[in-house]
């Protein structure tokens, strides 16, 4: 399967779901949420927190992948709650049936997106702050050559300390960013994908931004494409020990996270060592991790010894997708909108 011949299927979903609102042709903001095993309630606090922060029309897309029962409650509370907004807010529910963020990020570019001016992606269970979009707004104006913007969040073990890092180093936190119109154009215009399968979506995503997504002619510049910004903040739940269902989702961290270190590996591989063209990357995880393995394989068998889990993960990586789900269009479950 080639990457046009993916890209195709997957840009399929533009004729699933049109917004009855005629008036609105381009959006202020546009916003996606990627949901897989998030609680419901989680989905539902996120969506509340993005429709009490916005500041100009926006629509909202929570894109659920893996997870066809879980899309459907969402699709029926949406449906049953109301907005009484002052302004316009559309929210749609698609299902995807590939549970992979990177496929469902790679199907909102090509499949959903809206023409808007600004582009925020969250994860399910990420609650943003009313200022989020105040923020990003005022970033851009004083940024205007960026690509993307991101901060940092208020909760979390490690929340400290990874602010501190995004602050002084720069860099793209996964949880929550925002790119530019011009820059997912140019995301389309490359014909670039995230791997299907990947773990790690923001090494990857951050390290193309980097380079300003053209690592043959531009150098890293980091802080000069990704705009940290201070004051954009956002909470996450608390996880207990006492919680079956947190235990399971931090056992597979960790196993990901194995994933995580050899995708680090191959993007410094892929990006800073051949620069290559982003459109040229493979569309799967072991097609983009396969040429560091055989080019690098003594900082393969170090990343063995320091963290054996990488080999199982490794000869696993093809079971991280299935071309025949990556194939499907999302589905469009419900439109929920509102206008002034």
């Amino acid at each position: 399967m080639s990457r046009r011949e993916y890209i195709s299927a997957i840009s399929k979903a533009r004729n699933v779901a049109s917004f009855p609102i005629s008036t609105i042709e381009y959006w202020d903001f546009s916003v996606a949420i990627f949901v897989s095993r998030d609680k419901d309630e989680e989905v539902q606090r996120a969506i509340k927190a993005i429709v009490a922060a916005y500041i100009a029309p926006v629509v909202v897309d929570v894109v659920i992948n893996g997870n066809a029962e879980l899309a459907e409650r969402i699709a029926r509370w949406v449906s049953k709650e109301a907005l009484n907004r002052t302004q316009i807010v559309c929210i749609r529910i698609w299902t995807v049936d590939l549970a992979n963020k990177a496929h469902a990020w790679n199907t909102f570019i090509y499949g959903i997106a809206p023409v808007a001016k600004m582009y925020v992606f969250l994860d399910g269970y990420v609650e943003v702050n009313r200022e989020t979009f105040q923020v990003i707004l005022e970033a851009q104006s004083k940024n205007k050559k960026a690509l993307a913007f991101s901060g940092s969040p208020l909760t979390g073990r490690t929340s400290q300390v990874m602010k501190k890092v995004y602050e002084e180093e720069g860099g793209l936190h996964g949880n929550c960013f925002a790119l530019t119109h011009l820059c997912v154009m140019q995301i389309r215009a490359e014909v670039i994908v995230l791997p299907i399968g990947l773990y790690g979506f923001d090494t990857v995503l951050g390290g193309m931004l980097g380079f300003g997504l053209d690592p043959r002619n531009q150098e890293w510049r980091v802080k000069d494409h990704i705009i940290n910004i201070p004051t954009l903040h956002w909470t996450v739940p608390e996880k207990s020990v006492l919680s079956v269902r947190d235990v399971q989702t931090q056992f597979k961290r960790v196993r990901n996270n194995a994933l995580r270190r050899i995708v680090r590996r191959a993007t410094v591989f892929h990006l800073e060592s051949n620069r290559r063209s982003l459109g040229e990357l493979g569309i799967t995880i072991d097609q983009y991790i396969r040429p560091w393995l055989e080019h690098c394989k003594r900082d393969y068998l170090s990343e063995i010894v320091r963290m054996p889990l990488v080999l199982y993960e490794i000869r696993r990586m093809h079971k991280r997708y299935s071309w025949n789900a990556a194939l499907v269009p999302a589905n469009c479950l419900t439109i929920k909108c509102s206008e002034n």
